[in-house]
């Protein structure tokens, strides 16, 4: 055997095995950072949600742009998965009246 037939034996099958290997090992770091994003969204979109559920239940209503605003953030919320805290909290917001500021100082 030759040099070039020693080489195509064992070398080419090495560099395409180790090639692939490095592109696994990216593949699972770009999975593992895209998870690590999605959990601090989701981390970020909950703490928003609360603030803005104890806004409202503390108003006694809420305003059809926020109630849209708010509806808009949950689906997002609820799209990423692992979402059973919130919905109890999403149900009771979602039974708040509709109203504004200006309905609640007409009737003072």
């Amino acid at each position: 055997m030759t040099i070039f037939n020693w080489l195509a034996l064992f070398s080419i099958p090495t560099l395409i095995a180790s090639l692939w290997a490095h592109l696994i090992r990216r593949i699972k770091h770009s999975d593992e950072q895209t998870r690590a994003l999605q959990r601090g969204v989701q981390a970020l979109l909950r703490e928003r949600l609360i603030h803005s559920y104890r806004k409202f239940f503390k108003l006694g209503f809420v305003d059809y742009n926020d109630r849209l605003n708010v509806e808009n953030m949950y689906q997002q919320y609820h799209s990423l998965g692992e979402n059973g805290v919130m919905d109890d909290m999403h149900h009771r917001f979602m039974n708040l009246p509709i109203g504004s500021e200006q309905e609640v100082e007409e009737e003072a």
